[in-house]
């Protein structure tokens, strides 16, 4: 078995939805701070509002940033899903499954030779097993 390996990959679209949040957080709490030092008491009240705003944006956009963190490591840390084969005989129609093998494909004639009668099988089919669906339907009904 060959090991592949995934890496993230994180377009330029998705970077400035992430990033530009931020820097705009980033500029409402410093206009706060100008504001709060000045000596207008109009300025001083909207320094709180452009206080508030800048917080809000800045805990959105981080709150966005952990949770895509977490979805690309669950996707990454996901594991591809195990082929299986199923190979048929023939002459006597009995099945057997194996692991699936690069290069296998339906109806295709194997090497393989059946137990009862020496002849070749053949594939008759290629699957794989969803365990997360089982698992979720398992738990729902619990």
């Amino acid at each position: 078995m060959t090991s592949t390996t995934r890496q993230a990959r994180t377009s330029p679209f998705q970077l400035a939805v992430l990033l530009i949040p931020l820097l705009v957080a980033l500029i409402l709490i410093f206009s706060g701070l100008y504001l709060w030092n000045s000596t207008d008491v109009n300025a001083q009240q909207t320094a709180g509002l452009v206080f508030l705003a800048g917080f809000l944006i800045l805990g959105t956009s981080t709150y966005w940033l952990i949770q895509a963190r977490k979805r690309m490591l669950k996707i990454l840390s996901a594991e591809p899903p195990t082929m299986t084969t199923t190979l048929h005989c023939n002459k006597c129609g009995i099945k057997n499954i194996r692991d699936f093998q690069r290069g296998d494909y339906i109806f295709k004639q194997t090497d393989e030779t059946c137990p009862n009668d020496k002849e070749k099988m053949t594939i008759s089919a290629i699957f794989h097993e969803i365990k997360d669906k089982e698992k979720a339907k398992e738990t729902a009904y619990v």
